[in-house]
C-alpha cells in the first residue's frame, strides 16, 4: 500500500480544521441535548458520520476480517468516550468538560510511559494551566458531572492507545476508523 505524506501547511490546516470541529461540536452537542437522549444522539452522529465516511471511502466494501474488528473495537470504546461526555456535558459546564477532556493528552503519556522531554512537558503543562485559568473562573468542584469527565479523559486516552496499537498490527488505520 502506498503512503502518503503530509506538507507542514497540510498538516498545521488539518489540525486547525480538527480543533475548529471538536470546538464547535462541544456547543452543538449540549444543543443537541436539549432534544434528544444521549443515546439517540450518539445513535445520529455515529450512524451520519458512518455514511458519509461509507460514500466517501467505496473500498470499504473490500475490508477485510482484521480491520473489521479492529474497526469495532475502536467504535466501542469511542461509544464510551461519548457516552461519558455526553453525560458530563449534561451535568456540568462545557468549559468544565473540554478542560478536563484535554488533560487526556497528559494521561495518555502516563499510560504509555513515553513521556516527552522536559521541554514538551512544561509547555504541555503551560497550556494546560493556561486553559485552566481560562475555563475554570468559579473554580473545579468535584461533583459526578466531573467524575464523568475524568472517566471521558481516561477513556479516551485508552482509545489513543488501542487505536494505535491495532492499526500497528495490521488492519487498514483509515478503514478501521470508518468503521
Amino acid at each position: 500500500m502506498k503512503t502518503r505524506t503530509m506538507t507542514r501547511t497540510q498538516a498545521e490546516l488539518l489540525l486547525a480544521a480538527v480543533i475548529i470541529a471538536r470546538s464547535t461540536s462541544y456547543v452543538l452537542t449540549k444543543v443537541g441535548l436539549q432534544d434528544m437522549g444521549k443515546f439517540t444522539l450518539l445513535a445520529v452522529r455515529f450512524l451520519l458520520a458512518f455514511a458519509f465516511l461509507a460514500a466517501l471511502f467505496r473500498r470499504l466494501l473490500q475490508i477485510d476480517r482484521r480491520t473489521l474488528l479492529s474497526g469495532l473495537a475502536m467504535g466501542g470504546i469511542y461509544f464510551c468516550v461519548m457516552t461519558a461526555e455526553l453525560t458530563a456535558l449534561k451535568t456540568v459546564e462545557t468549559s468544565t468538560v473540554s478542560f478536563v477532556t484535554n488533560t487526556a493528552v497528559v494521561i495518555q503519556a502516563a499510560l504509555s510511559r513515553r513521556w516527552p522531554e522536559r521541554r514538551v512537558l512544561f509547555g504541555a503543562l503551560a497550556c494546560l494551566l493556561g486553559v485552566a485559568l481560562l475555563t475554570l473562573r468559579g473554580g473545579l468542584t468535584f461533583t459526578p458531572g466531573v467524575g464523568y469527565c475524568i472517566l471521558e479523559a481516561f477513556l479516551y486516552s485508552t482509545a489513543i492507545l488501542v487505536t494505535d496499537r491495532l492499526t500497528h498490527a495490521g488492519a487498514d488505520p483509515l478503514l478501521s476508523g470508518v468503521v
